[in-house]
């Protein structure tokens, strides 16, 4: 009995410990971001923030810029409908959900990212916790981690050369038929499974960082946050759900990295819904998205 408990006391201070390394880190974080990362000026200047839009530009902008910044934002007239948008916010906080779900275009756009994000979040959260049931050890998972640097050089080729939509596209099926065959491939092939594993991990991971720019571009400023936010939701979503399933996979074989294979791989075709924006601007309104949409229709 004693061992046992000296045993669960220190089980206890290791987890204690491990709390402490990986929050320590975060907390960290969160406050560097208040002394570097600044709002976004194109949303400050949205919202009738001028002064503030105009004083990060110039704090971001090299010495010698051109002191006809102020002029030139205050020409465009925009500030005034930024005023106005801004009282509309302040009287109705969640108008920009509303508008996400008001227009027929955005719905569309908005439940189809949020179906794609569920789909690869299965996938990206569902691997690595379910490496254990691939009969390696734990600690592979440091593999998973390195993974996630080199996807983010490489997300930043294909969105300067390739289309997003069949970027997205191959990735979710390349991911989704890896973790199908993941569950196929029997426990006398460990190094075949742990290689699929962390192919459909890292297709995973480079699909998530392409899905998180396609979204940024397919809203207008206005709605932009809602939107990133709902894609954000149906990720915690899929975290919920990948971690039930690799904790009954147990009691069947192909649960967990078959049905995240599964369910990346069909949740990769709902790209189809979406236009491609490589080529294109960012729009700032409801109003201007529509008027740009109707222009490349006509």
């Amino acid at each position: 009995m004693e061992n046992l408990k000296v045993r669960e006391e220190e089980e206890v201070e290791k987890r204690g410990a491990l709390y402490l390394c990986t929050s320590i880190p975060a907390i960290l974080y969160c406050i560097l971001l208040q002394f570097f990362v600044t709002e976004s000026p194109r949303w400050l200047y949205m919202h009738g923030f001028v002064e503030e839009a105009i004083a990060i530009l110039e704090k971001s902008s090299a010495p010698n810029y051109p002191s006809e910044l102020k002029l030139l934002l205050v020409s465009t007239g925009m500030p005034s409908e930024g005023v106005e948008e801004t009282s509309k916010t302040k009287n109705h906080p969640y108008k920009s959900m509303k508008d996400l779900f008001a227009k027929r275009w955005a719905m569309k756009r908005t439940l189809t990212v949020m179906v794609l994000g569920f789909g690869i979040g299965m996938v990206y959260y569902g691997m690595p916790l379910g490496v254990g049931n691939l009969g390696f050890n734990i600690y592979l998972i440091m593999f998973n981690a390195l993974l996630e640097i080199p996807s983010y050089p490489i997300t930043c080729i294909i969105l300067e050369r390739w289309s997003r939509k069949y970027s997205v596209l191959a990735f979710c099926l390349v991911s989704g038929i890896c973790g199908i065959l993941c569950a196929i491939v029997g426990n006398g092939q460990k190094g075949i499974r742990i290689g699929l594993e962390l192919a459909s991990f890292f297709c995973s991971r480079t699909a998530w960082n392409l899905i998180s720019m396609f979204t940024v571009e397919l809203f207008p400023t206005c709605v932009r946050n809602s939107a990133t936010s709902l894609l954000r939701q149906s990720y915690v979503l899929s975290a919920v759900f990948s971690s039930i399933l690799v904790s009954v996979r147990s009691n069947n074989g192909f649960l967990s990295y078959g049905v995240f294979g599964l369910a990346i791989f069909f949740s990769g075709f709902f790209v189809a819904c979406l236009p491609d924006t490589r080529g294109g601007t960012l729009c700032d309104t409801m109003e201007e998205q529509e008027g740009k949409e109707k222009m490349i229709l006509g």
